[in-house]
């Protein structure tokens, strides 16, 4: 029954893909912003050198770190997709020693303050089961972005790091890391791209296809956010302990 329920959200994320494939959105007489955001060492700054425009923006810094790389958001101009300019923000990696939780909120605030989001990647490896990454960045979309269950359209989850992923991998990223990000959007779908660095023709795609209205960020509550980073912590350690029993069963 689980196989069905799964192989239906698939053909529902499929179907939904084709649907607007059509829909080409007519160029925007401003440049579309396109927010990155993901865990410590998902590949957001790789992404970032892939699609921005090396004529106008500097080379992001990337690497993995266990401190992460990218320490505010950076703004870098995009090559134009569709006829659109594009304007790309990198992030701090959640997870960066250096920017906790309530630290990365408030630099959402100031950077995204009345100013319109067209899009948001979510970046987690292919090869990763459902990351502490997208568990912040679901929050994150719930609490944070206003407009309705219609702002959903706006996510992009991007599955980084392809070419490292084998076919189990990518058949778990689509039948359970997709539907777990969107299980609050309508029929608990929507859009995603597999990427590797020499390929990221399914994430212009889904870029190209990102709908005409913008969305808008709105910071949690003091609260609610404090919530959020204990779970966090909780889950990691969770984690931790889990990978530490199957590390000591392994030397038995």
């Amino acid at each position: 029954q689980s196989q069905l329920a799964f192989a239906m959200v698939v053909t529902r994320s499929a179907a939904a893909l084709e649907a607007v494939d059509d829909k080409k959105v007519t160029p925007s007489s401003r440049p579309r912003r396109i927010l990155v955001v993901g865990e410590v060492g998902d590949g957001k700054s790789t992404l970032i050198n892939a699609l921005r425009d090396p004529e106008k923006s500097d080379k992001a810094e990337a690497g993995k770190k266990a401190r992460g790389v990218t320490k505010q958001i950076s703004e870098f101009i995009g090559k134009p997709i569709d006829g659109n300019e594009i304007v790309l923000l990198d992030t701090p990696g959640i997870g960066d020693l250096d920017v906790p939780l309530q630290k990365l909120f408030v630099l959402f605030e100031e950077r995204l303050a009345d100013a319109e989001v067209d899009g948001v990647l979510v970046t987690t490896p292919v090869s990763n089961a459902y990351t502490q990454g997208a568990q912040v960045v679901k929050f994150l979309v719930e609490k944070g972005f206003v407009g309705g269950s219609e702002k959903w359209d706006n996510i992009v989850l991007v599955g980084t790091k392809n070419d490292k992923a084998d076919d189990d991998d990518r058949e778990c990223f689509r039948e359970q890391v997709v539907p777990e990000l969107f299980a609050s959007a309508p029929n608990k779908t929507g859009a995603y791209a597999l990427v590797e660095k020499s390929d990221y023709s399914d994430l212009l795609g889904c870029i190209s296809r990102l709908p005409g209205a913008s969305i808008e960020y709105e910071r949690p509550s003091d609260e609610v956010v404090a919530e959020l980073a204990e779970q966090t912590k909780q889950s990691r350690e969770e984690a931790a302990r889990a990978a530490l029993a199957l590390d000591e069963a392994r030397q038995a």
